[in-house]
């Protein structure tokens, strides 16, 4: 199946083409999976693809016409999975981060999200009581200047700040890590194992297990 990543030039440094190299030989899958830096340069051919930064809503607004989704897609307004020959496309970006913060046994009562891009949105749907800061203050949310992290159990981070500390959730796994700091990783890795189920139709039944094993590949 040939498959592939739209995102900006930092996808130069994704881990995804390996993660799904792991998942795909477990599996006995035959998968090729390609970078993409802009919309034109898409095989023609490709049967699925997964949208990140900066081309999320952008590319969903112009071609959701074409495939069916379902609510979390509508309320957040965006995709980061498609399937061409179902003609369907999901939120996954939802599932990774219920799924990492499950892991790690949190329960926040009250979360903030930093940051007002596209996957603050899926934070959102997870957490509709949240409160989101920005530099520049919008979509509902509030100014930077005004958080104070001991107000709140959880944080998301969603941007390159440098924002550390227990109960720090950085979605970025390129983000300096420090003790009792949560990353992007872990969310990364679940939404390629349901990205893959979507892919090819099947149910990977022991989840933990494979996210354990990939983890641990991608650390030698």
């Amino acid at each position: 199946m040939l498959l592939g990543l739209l995102g900006g030039r930092h996808i130069k440094k994704s881990l995804s083409p390996q993660i799904y190299q792991i998942i795909s030989s477990e599996y006995s899958e035959q998968m090729e999976y390609k970078l993409y830096f802009n919309e034109s340069e898409i095989n023609p051919e490709i049967e699925g693809i997964n949208i990140t930064n900066p081309f999320k809503a952008d590319y969903f607004n112009k071609n959701k016409s074409l495939f069916l989704f379902d609510n979390s897609v509508e309320k957040t307004q965006y995709a980061n999975t498609y399937h061409f020959g179902k003609k369907q496309c999901w939120n996954t970006d939802i599932y990774g981060i219920k799924k990492a913060v499950e892991e790690n046994k949190l329960n926040p009562k009250s979360v903030a999200i930093i940051g007002a891009g596209d996957v603050s949105e899926s934070i959102k749907f997870l957490y509709p009581n949240s409160s989101r800061f920005n530099r520049s203050p919008r979509k509902n949310s509030l100014n930077l200047e005004d958080f104070r992290k001991q107000d709140f159990d959880l944080v998301f981070n969603t941007t390159p700040l440098d924002i550390n500390g227990e109960f720090v959730f950085n979605l970025s796994y390129h983000v300096t890590k420090k003790i009792n700091t949560l990353d992007g990783l872990s969310m990364l890795i679940w939404q390629a194992i349901k990205n893959f189920e979507l892919w090819f139709d099947r149910e990977i039944e022991d989840k933990n297990r494979l996210k354990k094993f990939i983890y641990e590949k991608l650390k030698k």
